[in-house]
């Protein structure tokens, strides 16, 4: 787009129009005509049209990147948080762990319900934004459920 935008050339009703156009100017074999050829513009038109066909495909790669960054960071800060919720379980007395196993399983089924599968969430067949929302669902809720185990709620 340079080349065509800010270079040599401007877009004028979705047409091209090069603002310079250069002759090659030579002695003709019979030393009395003069040859006049253009010098072409096909490298910065070529490289006008790779530029523009090489963003199309960068935008959908621009895209992927951000949305593998996001879900990859709303995953770290679920597992950071799990990981937190599975130190507060180990550190309950064994007698509150096993007066609370039942509720926790069925505490466990509801997250899942409400949240999605994790397994959907690690899965590149699920859109982005529903991996993104499966792994903020399961954040609040673990968040939540680590404030109950530990008095803090």
């Amino acid at each position: 787009l340079f080349y065509i935008s800010q270079g040599d050339g401007q877009v004028i009703n979705n047409t091209v129009t090069w603002k310079q156009v250069n002759y090659n100017i030579q002695l003709a074999d019979n030393n009395k005509d003069i040859v006049v050829t253009p010098v072409p513009k096909t490298d910065k038109l070529a490289r006008s049209i790779y530029v523009m066909a090489r963003m199309t495909v960068s935008g959908d790669s621009i895209i992927k990147k951000k949305n593998n960054s996001l879900i990859e960071i709303a995953a770290k800060k679920f597992e950071s948080r799990d990981r937190e919720l599975n130190q507060v379980w180990k550190s309950l007395p064994a007698s509150a762990r096993t007066a609370l196993k039942q509720e926790q399983r069925v505490w466990v089924t509801k997250k899942e319900q409400q949240c999605g599968k994790l397994s959907d969430a690690k899965s590149e067949a699920i859109p982005a934004e529903k991996r993104i929302s499966i792994y903020k669902c399961q954040l609040e809720m673990t968040i939540a459920r680590t404030a109950y185990l530990d008095g803090s709620e």
